[in-house]
């Protein structure tokens, strides 16, 4: 007896040290989140400390960091595909492979996400990329309103995971004000309720289900200052939010996107990171469970890319991205195969530059916004053929195209009008009145502008701002030297990003007789640029003047030497002079349409001499 009581004491005391051990295991659960936010299809590799690190870079160092991390999840905020040539033309296949090298587990619904698909193709679109890159899209507060799903929601809301005995709840929001950043087809069918009251709702549902912690993908705007630490208070709708799920049993950690600035900190106790955009920083948010259930997150910043902010440093240097990064050579490879088949349509010359602009913030950028503009126009006037007096455009839908300067004579590809033009907009002519016109036009646009909304074909004073921005009411509004009557139509063009309107605030909803001319903005700047590579414009350094239709022109030398054209003069020029009295000149471009076949583009001219 004395034997078993020994026995069952040892055992006794050998269970007590083996969950003793067990308990101490269960000290502390460690999950570790990293992420990209608003990647927007930035796979090229800009090549420099400051620049775009490029999807193998990305890969490369988010393997490196999910190797040594324990329970790592990687994440994706919204706004996944459009913005690059070589996503955009792949239709966002490359962004997958990406995600799927990389191991996505859950991605947020940006605004963006929706510009490739309508009210018929939208979920197959977005099964189709869940299924290429191994990754499950989450959104609680987007519902269709028409089909055989009215008033479902379109995503799956949330999920649950148990990481080491841990159930952690993850659940995606779009805040609601980015239905007006969505083109009106793409957002047909479909609508955007209240981020903050879905939040709170599925916050709850995931506390019933078990959930220990809770982590939001919130495509949700939020404002930090500068250096982006714990010390800068996060506000704006995202702080709103945070707050409002409180009572519903709080939110631990946020992944965020939307912004195009960083974000690192804390609402309360909630942890708040966001990576940029374009993959410049990975975000991470390290989640520790305690025995007794108490979770902490803290959040952290890790630069691939240099970024400063004035003459200060904020992340990364010179010695710690670009070079120092581990480059991903499996994807590497699976990219250069991509981009070599695209170089060749992707990377020759389409036509050549006019003027001088970059995307730098000053007369430069002024001038890259009016070339963008007179281009659309020129399309809609010497191409499409039809008589239009002004183009518009939102400010945000003219895109960066990088830090270099181009200048006059430069050639221009189409994988730079793909970063000018990225997203899928279509062009509208329509009619309207003067008096809508200088509504529309009071304190939002002015020629080629940084304000909202920008034109190009009016002139436009205002009764106060500098010449980069108008503010308050048209002063005065002309159209070729001639005052814009009230009563007058006027014929304009707009893109299916800002028609009918609202959009983005803009509202162009008292325009009438609107034409769909199928037509993206991206396609009308490549077709302005061959059609004016094609150009006669002058002859013997004098300018022809139209006669009685725009082909047709009257000149009163009988001399044909010394003949130009617009832009290239390595166009081909053949003459046919039959008739003593005219003469057909047909201008035939150097440059290859990429979309027709064959891709010749000429111009033809008849000239009537006097």
């Amino acid at each position: 007896m004395k034997q078993l009581l020994c026995l069952c004491l040892a055992m006794c005391m050998l269970l007590a040290a083996i969950g003793g051990a067990a308990a101490e295991e269960r000290q502390a659960v460690e999950i570790n989140l990293y992420g990209i936010g608003d990647f927007g299809g930035a796979l090229d590799d800009a090549g420099t400390p400051n620049g775009n690190p490029g999807g193998a870079r990305i890969v490369g160092k988010m393997k490196a960091l999910t190797a040594q991390a324990a329970h790592p999840i990687v994440l994706a905020g919204g706004t996944s595909y459009t913005g690059s040539a070589i996503s955009e033309t792949n239709h966002g296949a490359l962004v997958n492979a990406m995600y799927r090298a990389m191991g996505v587990k859950y991605a947020a619904v940006g605004n963006h996400d929706f510009d490739w698909s309508d009210v018929n193709t939208r979920s197959d679109v977005f099964a189709g990329w869940e299924a290429e890159g191994g990754f499950t899209f989450l959104n609680a507060n987007v519902y269709w309103t028409e089909g055989e799903h009215t008033g479902e929601r379109v995503f799956k809301p949330y999920d649950l995971m148990d990481i080491d005995g841990v159930r952690v709840g993850f659940f995606s929001v779009i805040d609601e004000g980015n239905m007006s950043a969505i083109s009106n087809v793409n957002k047909e069918g479909i609508e955007m309720v209240s981020s903050v009251d879905e939040a709170a709702k599925v916050v709850r549902e995931l506390r019933n289900e078990g959930a220990q912690v809770v982590v939001a993908l919130a495509h949700v705007y939020g404002e930090q200052a500068a250096p982006y630490t714990a010390e800068q208070p996060i506000g704006s709708n995202l702080a709103n939010l945070i707050a409002a799920c409180e009572e519903a049993g709080g939110i631990d950690a946020v992944f965020g996107s939307q912004t195009t600035s960083p974000m690192c900190g804390k609402v309360g106790d909630t942890a708040v990171v966001k990576a940029q955009n374009f993959g410049k920083l990975i975000g991470h948010l390290t989640i520790t469970v305690a025995p007794d259930g108490t979770v902490t997150a803290e959040p952290e910043l890790i630069p691939l890319t240099q970024v400063t902010a004035g003459d200060q440093n904020l992340f990364g240097s010179d010695e710690t991205t670009h070079d120092a990064l581990p480059v991903d050579g499996e994807f590497l490879a699976v990219y250069n195969g991509y981009n070599d088949a695209l170089s060749v349509l992707m990377d020759a010359p389409r036509g050549l530059a006019d003027t001088e602009m970059s995307f730098e913030p000053d007369e430069l950028k002024f001038a890259y916004q009016k070339w963008y503009l007179r281009n659309n126009l020129y399309y809609l006037n010497h191409v499409y053929g039809e008589h239009v007096d002004a183009y518009f455009h939102q400010k945000g839908g003219i895109r960066n195209i990088g830090a270099d300067v181009i200048r006059p004579g430069d050639t221009i590809s189409l994988r730079l009008l793909y970063a000018a033009a990225p997203f899928e907009n279509y062009i509208y002519t329509l009619d309207m009145k003067g008096t809508d016109i200088k509504a529309l036009l009071s304190g939002e646009c002015q020629l080629g502008t940084y304000a909202s909304l920008l034109q190009y074909g009016f002139d436009v004073v205002y009764e106060s701002g500098d010449p980069y921005e108008g503010n308050g009411p048209v002063a005065s509004l002309s159209l070729n030297g001639e005052p814009v009557e009230d009563e007058r139509v006027y014929r304009i063009a707009t893109n299916s990003f800002l028609y009918p309107g609202p959009g983005d605030g803009i509202d162009f909803s008292a325009g009438f007789n609107a034409t769909h001319t199928n037509v993206l903005n991206r396609t009308a700047l490549l077709k302005a640029l061959l059609h004016q590579s094609a150009t006669l414009t002058f002859l013997q350094g004098q300018d022809l003047t139209p006669a009685f239709s725009p082909t047709v022109y009257e000149y009163t030398v009988s001399g044909w030497e010394g003949l130009h054209c617009a832009a290239n003069e390595d166009a081909k020029i053949v003459m046919d002079d039959s008739d003593e009295n005219v003469v057909v000149i047909t201008v035939t471009s150097p440059y290859e349409d990429p979309y027709t076949d064959p891709g010749t583009v000429s111009n033809t001219y008849t000239i009537r001499l006097k």
